[in-house]
C-alpha cells in the first residue's frame, strides 16, 4: 500500500501486517510540502507529484520510486503537479496549477517531445 502525506511524506506499508517498509521525505528536496492524487503504479515503479508551498521559490516534482526499495529512480521537476499521473505506452503525462502539462518517459524522467499547454479555449498541442 503507498500512501502520500500532506505532511510531505510517502510511505511504503505492507498492506497484511501494516509494516513500514520504507519512506522518503520531499521536504529534503527544496519547498515543497506535500503529495497530491493518486500514485501511478507500474511494473516496478511508483510515480507520484508533489505540490510546491506557499513560498514564492517553492517547487514541485514528479517522483518515480523503485516499488521495492523506496530509490528514487528519478524526479522531474515542476511548479506543482496536482493531477493523477497517467501512463501512455512508455510515456506518463501530469499537468500543473498553472495549466500547463508535461510528458516525460517513463523510465528515465526525460522530457517526451510531446508539450501542449492550455488556454481559455481548447488545449493546443505541439509535436
Amino acid at each position: 500500500m503507498f500512501i502520500g502525506s500532506c505532511a510531505g511524506n510517502f510511505y511504503a506499508i505492507n498492506k497484511t501486517t501494516g509494516e513500514l517498509l520504507w519512506s522518503y521525505d520531499i521536504r529534503k528536496d527544496g519547498k515543497q510540502q506535500s503529495f497530491h492524487g493518486d500514485p501511478l503504479v507500474t511494473g516496478d515503479l511508483i510515480l507520484i507529484g508533489t505540490d510546491r508551498s506557499c513560498d514564492p521559490e517553492g517547487i514541485g516534482h514528479v517522483y518515480a520510486f523503485e516499488r521495492d526499495t523506496g530509490k528514487v529512480r528519478w524526479k522531474y521537476r515542476s511548479t506543482s503537479v496536482p493531477t493523477d499521473i497517467i501512463q501512455i505506452d512508455s510515456s506518463v503525462y501530469f499537468g500543473s496549477f498553472q495549466e500547463q502539462w508535461s510528458s516525460v518517459l517513463l523510465r528515465s524522467g526525460l522530457p517526451y517531445a510531446l508539450q501542449f499547454c492550455c488556454s481559455s479555449s481548447l488545449p493546443l498541442f505541439f509535436l
